[in-house]
C-alpha cells in the first residue's frame, strides 16, 4: 500500500512537472478519436436516415412491381394485376405508390421525400395510414387530388408548420401549395400525399412509381412461390416483380466502399496519435529511468511499475477520448453535410436532419481512444518493468536491447512489407484485402524505422560533421545513440508526411485529369436544368413548354438535350445518359476503346450504346458485349460499342442516343440542355456579351413556365 501511495505521487508529480508534454499526448489521443468518431457518426446518420426512410416506404411490403426504367408504370397495370386475381385462390393486397422529391420553400437547403399513396388501400401497407382518417381533414378531403399532405412530426415542427397551415414546395422549378392536413410520426422528411396529387406535382400523370404487394412467404411456403411466379406470368413485358428489400439492399451496398475508405482514412489517424503516445510515453519512462531504477532497488516490484506507467496512459486515453468525442461530434455536424451531399451527387437521394449519435459510435470511440493508448503505452512499460534494477541505472541497457533486436525487427519489416506488396498487387478489386496491405506497409515501415534510421545516420554524418562541425557530428551521434525514442518519431512522422503527400498526389492528379476531361466534355456555351435532387438524378426535368420556349431562343440546330434515366439490367437499376449527339458531339466524347466517329453513326441508327470506364471496370464489360436492358417491350439486346472515360459516376453509365431511348423506352422527358452560341463578331468580350444576352431571353421567356438553372460554361 506504500509503494502505492508513493507510485501515484511520484506520477501525479511527473505529470505536473511536464505539463506540454502530458497536453501533446492528450492532443494526440483526441485528433484521433475524433476523426474516428466524426467519420463513423456522418456514415452512421446517412446509413440510419437510409435505412429509415426506406423502412417507413416500403411498409409491410414483401414485394413491388417496378416499372422498366424513371418514368414508372402506366397505372393501368394495377387495374390489369386487380382483375387477374385472386392468385391461387389468394387475394393479394396491392397498392399504388407515387416517390419523388420536392423543395420546401421555407427551407431552399431542404429537400422532402413525397409518397403518394391510395389511403382505401394503405391500411395493410403502412401503419400510419390509418391515421389519415383521424387528421382535422379527413378522408373525403385526402382524396380526389386535393392539395393535403400529411408531414413527419419532426419535420413539421422544423418548418414551423401546425395543422391546417399552407406551405409551398416546389418540384423540378413548378411551384405548388399544400396544405398540412395532419402529422404522422415516421422518417424526418417526409410528405404523404393522395396519389393523383402526388402525380399533378411531381408531373407523372398517368403513371405510378411502383406497386406494393404483400404476398406469403415466397421462401419457407410453396403457395408463396407459386402466388410470385403467377403474378409475373401476367405482369406485362416492361415491369418486374421484386423483393422490396433487394433496391433498399442494392443502394446500400453501392455506399459500403465510400464509407470504408472514409472509415480506413479515419483509422489512419489514429495510427499516427498512436505513434505519437508511443513516443512521449517513452520519453516519460526515460525521464524517469534514474527514479524507476531506485525505487526497483527499494522493493517495488515490476508489476508495479508496469502498473504505474500504464495508468498514466489510461489517464491519458480517458482525457484525450474525452475531449475526442466533443469534438468527434463537433465535426460530425459538418461533416454529414459534407457526407450526404456525396451521396446524393454519386449514388441516390437522401436527406440527413440529424445526427445519429449511437451508443456503437461512442462505444468504438472509447474502445479505440483508450484501448490504442494502452497499446503503444504497452511496450515503454513492459521495457521499464521488465529489466534489472542495475540495468534500469544505464540508459545504453536500452540501446543495447534494441541493437540485439535490430536483425528481428528489420526481418519482419521487410517481410511485413514484402507481403502488404504483394497483397496489394493481388487484391484487385477487393477494397478491403488492399487495406490489410496498406497496414502491413505502415507496420513494416514502422519495425524498419531503427535500421533505415541507423543508416541514413551513417550516411549523412560525416555531411553533418563537414557542414555543422562539432554541433552537426554530435547531434547525428545522438539520434544514432537514442534509437529506441528517435527511430520511433521518425517512423511516425514519415507514416503521417507520406499520408498526405499520398492524397495529395492522388487527389491532385485525379483533380487535373477531371479538369482535363471537363474542357472536352462540356463544350457548349449554356447549360440550363431544372432544379432538383441533382442534375443525373431523372425526375421529370425540364417541362415540355420550357423546353420549347427555350429552344425557341437559342434556335433548334443549337440546342442538344439530354435524359438522364434509371433503367433495370439483371435485377439492378443502372444510369443512362440518353444524349442528343450533334455536329460538337465527337470532340466532347474522350473514348477509350473505339473512334467517335466510327459509333456516333451506329448510336443514332443500331441498338447500340457506349458504356463508361467505371461501368466496364466495374462489370467487366468490353465492347462487342450485349447488354440486356428491361424496356416496356420487354428485355432489349444492345451491343456495346465503344467504351468512354467518364468521372461523374463510380457506378457506371451507359449512353445512348436519346432518339433511340425515346423509342425504346417511352420516355421523351429532358434532363438537361446544352446551348451553343454564335456571336456576330470575334472576342471574349462580344462573345459573353452574346452569350449574356441569350441567357436573359431564356429566363424571360421560360423562366414563367419553370424554374430552372441557367448557367453559361
Amino acid at each position: 500500500m506504500a509503494f502505492s501511495r508513493l507510485l501515484v505521487r511520484s506520477s501525479l508529480r511527473h505529470l505536473a512537472s511536464h505539463p506540454w508534454q502530458f497536453a501533446l499526448s492528450i492532443v494526440g489521443v483526441a485528433v484521433g478519436v475524433a476523426v474516428v468518431v466524426a467519420i463513423d457518426l456522418a456514415n452512421v446518420s446517412a446509413e440510419t436516415s437510409f435505412r429509415k426512410s426506406s423502412e417507413t416506404v416500403a411498409g409491410r411490403a414483401t414485394h413491388r412491381i417496378l416499372g422498366a426504367s424513371t418514368s414508372g408504370l402506366p397505372d393501368s397495370v394495377l387495374a390489369h394485376l386487380v382483375r387477374e386475381g385472386p392468385y391461387r385462390g389468394i387475394d393479394v393486397p396491392m397498392t399504388p405508390v407515387v416517390e419523388g422529391w420536392v423543395r420546401p420553400s421555407r427551407a431552399t437547403e431542404r429537400t422532402l421525400q413525397v409518397l403518394g399513396v391510395d389511403p382505401l388501400l394503405e391500411a395493410a401497407f403502412r401503419p400510419y395510414a390509418s391515421d389519415i382518417g383521424r387528421q382535422e381533414f379527413g378522408l373525403d378531403d385526402f382524396l380526389g387530388g386535393r392539395p393535403v399532405a400529411l408531414m413527419s412530426t419532426g419535420t413539421a415542427s422544423d418548418l414551423g408548420l401546425a395543422v391546417a397551415d399552407t406551405f409551398r414546395v416546389e418540384a423540378s422549378g413548378v411551384a405548388h401549395v399544400l396544405k398540412l392536413a395532419g402529422t404522422i410520426e415516421g422518417a424526418d422528411n417526409l410528405v404523404v400525399l393522395d396519389v393523383s396529387t402526388a402525380q399533378r406535382i411531381l408531373g407523372l400523370e398517368r403513371r405510378i412509381s411502383r406497386i406494393d404487394l404483400i404476398l406469403p412467404d415466397a421462401d419457407g411456403n410453396a403457395s408463396g412461390a407459386d402466388v410470385a411466379a403467377r403474378i409475373r406470368d401476367v405482369l406485362p413485358p416492361g415491369a418486374v416483380l421484386e423483393r422490396s428489400s433487394a433496391r433498399t439492399e442494392t443502394l446500400a451496398q453501392m455506399t459500403r466502399a465510400f464509407s470504408l475508405n472514409l472509415t480506413a482514412l479515419s483509422l489512419l489517424a489514429l495510427i499516427v496519435g498512436m505513434f505519437l503516445t508511443y513516443n512521449t510515453m517513452s520519453f516519460s519512462v526515460v525521464q524517469r529511468y534514474g527514479l524507476i531504477g531506485r525505487l526497483r532497488a527499494v522493493g517495488v516490484r515490476r508489476r508495479e511499475v508496469l502498473g504505474m506507467i500504464l495508468a498514466e496512459a489510461l489517464v491519458v486515453g480517458v482525457l484525450g477520448t474525452a475531449a475526442g468525442l466533443v469534438l468527434g461530434v463537433v465535426l460530425g455536424q459538418g461533416l454529414v453535410a459534407l457526407v450526404t451531399q456525396t451521396i446524393n451527387d454519386l449514388y441516390y437521394s437522401l436527406s440527413v436532419s440529424r445526427l445519429a449519435i449511437g451508443p456503437m459510435t461512442l462505444a468504438k470511440g472509447i474502445g479505440l481512444g483508450v484501448g490504442a493508448t494502452l497499446l503503444a503505452a504497452w511496450m515503454p512499460a513492459r521495457a521499464a518493468a521488465g529489466v534489472t534494477a542495475t540495468s534500469l541505472l544505464q540508459r545504453s541497457s536500452v540501446e543495447d536491447r534494441l541493437r540485439g533486436r535490430l536483425p528481428m525487427l528489420t526481418g519482419m519489416g521487410a517481410a511485413l512489407l514484402v507481403g502488404g506488396g504483394a497483397l496489394l498487387w493481388a487484391s484487385g478489386r477487393g477494397i478491403v484485402v488492399a487495406y490489410a496491405g496498406i497496414f502491413m506497409l505502415i507496420v513494416g515501415w514502422a519495425l524498419l524505422a531503427p535500421a533505415l534510421t541507423a543508416v541514413m545516420v551513417a550516411v549523412l554524418r560525416p555531411l553533418a560533421s563537414r557542414f555543422g562541425g562539432v554541433t552537426g557530428r554530435m547531434a547525428a551521434g545522438s539520434v544514432r545513440a537514442h534509437l529506441s525514442r528517435t527511430a520511433v518519431a521518425i517512423a511516425a512522422l514519415s507514416i503521417a508526411i507520406s499520408s498526405v503527400l499520398g492524397v495529395g498526389i492522388m487527389v491532385g492528379s485525379f483533380r487535373t485529369t477531371v479538369v482535363t476531361w471537363l474542357e472536352g466534355a462540356l463544350q457548349a456555351d449554356i447549360y440550363v436544368q431544372a432544379p432538383g435532387r441533382g442534375f443525373r438524378s431523372g425526375g421529370t426535368g425540364i417541362r415540355m413548354d420550357a423546353l420549347a420556349a427555350l429552344r425557341e431562343t437559342a434556335g433548334r440546330d443549337q440546342s442538344f438535350a439530354i435524359r438522364h434515366a434509371e433503367v433495370l439490367w439483371r435485377g439492378t437499376p443502372v444510369h443512362v445518359a440518353a444524349v442528343e449527339f450533334g455536329p460538337h458531339s465527337e470532340g466532347a466524347l474522350a473514348m477509350k476503346r473505339g473512334r467517335a466517329a466510327d459509333v456516333l453513326p451506329r448510336l443514332r441508327s443500331e441498338r447500340a450504346v457506349l458504356i463508361s470506364e467505371p461501368f466496364a471496370y466495374r462489370h467487366g464489360a468490353a465492347p462487342g458485349d450485349t447488354l440486356h436492358l428491361l424496356s416496356p417491350g420487354g428485355e432489349l439486346p444492345l451491343e456495346v460499342v465503344g467504351i468512354y472515360h467518364d468521372y461523374a459516376s463510380d457506378q457506371g453509365t451507359v449512353m445512348m442516343d436519346r432518339a433511340q431511348y425515346a423509342s425504346w423506352f417511352e420516355d421523351d422527358g429532358v434532363s438537361g440542355l446544352a446551348v451553343f452560341v454564335e456571336a456576330d463578331a470575334e472576342g471574349s468580350a462580344r462573345m459573353e456579351a452574346a452569350i449574356d444576352s441569350v441567357m436573359a431571353i431564356m429566363q424571360q421567356r421560360a423562366g414563367p413556365l419553370q424554374e430552372l438553372i441557367i448557367r453559361s460554361n
